[in-house]
């Protein structure tokens, strides 16, 4: 049996076994917070990473990652629960995103420690910037999949091959 608990977490997210009692709607300005969140850790921990090497503050770099992690883990768990009980495609696309959004944040920290063992290398560089531009698209496709607007095929195709 779950018991329900009014205790919230350090960000204040509601646990995930309240999910029955949360509309749609409510779930949705769930995953808008979290990505909020997770949006300003990326960049917070993009900024430190692209700076010189002498003045990164890795303190700092691994403070910020655990948080962008968390962030991930909180905006996961509120996409699946929107996606579970929303009944239209771009509900059903929250889970998917978040799904695409966690293996692109893989990519940028791996993109991220290559930059930090390397940091004057520009093949290096060219591809943390290009793994973190992937990660802001991510980004973009979860905010069109909880409002609604996510493009049909043929115009992803395009943005695609315009990108």
């Amino acid at each position: 049996m779950i018991t329900e608990s009014t205790n919230y977490n350090n960000r204040g997210i509601e646990p995930y076994n309240r999910a029955e009692k949360m509309t749609i709607d409510q779930w949705k300005d769930q995953v808008q917070t979290n990505a909020a969140k997770l949006t300003k850790d990326f960049h917070a921990f993009a900024e430190i990473a692209m700076s010189p090497p002498e003045q990164m503050d890795k303190a700092a770099l691994h403070r910020i990652a655990r948080d962008l992690a968390s962030s991930m883990m909180c905006l996961a768990s509120s996409a699946k629960s929107a996606s579970s009980i929303g009944d239209t495609p771009s509900d059903q696309a929250m889970i998917d995103g978040a799904q695409r959004l966690a293996h692109l944040l893989d990519y940028f920290f791996e993109a991220a420690i290559k930059l930090s063992d390397n940091p004057h290398d520009m093949k290096t560089r060219a591809e943390f910037e290009r793994a973190k531009k992937e990660v802001e698209e991510g980004l973009l496709y979860m905010n069109s999949a909880r409002t609604g607007t996510l493009n049909d095929w043929g115009s992803e195709s395009l943005i695609q091959q315009a990108s």
